[in-house]
């Protein structure tokens, strides 16, 4: 997992990369597996609180 880590980060760090990147809209952002689940964990208690508070259903 450290090994593909490492690889995206440095794709990510390509300017040609990091450019198409921000133009789609993305913020490119090196972290470690570790930091990059605990944002998704983060994202995923945020997104799931907005959804029952809101009562947001998929048709």
């Amino acid at each position: 997992m450290q090994q593909l880590g490492k690889a995206v980060q440095a794709a990510v760090n390509e300017p040609k990369v990091k450019q198409k990147l921000l133009q789609l809209g993305l913020e490119p952002a090196g972290t470690t597996p570790e930091a990059f689940s605990k944002f998704v964990q983060d994202e995923t208690g945020r997104v799931s609180t907005l959804v029952r508070a809101r009562n947001i259903r998929v048709d």
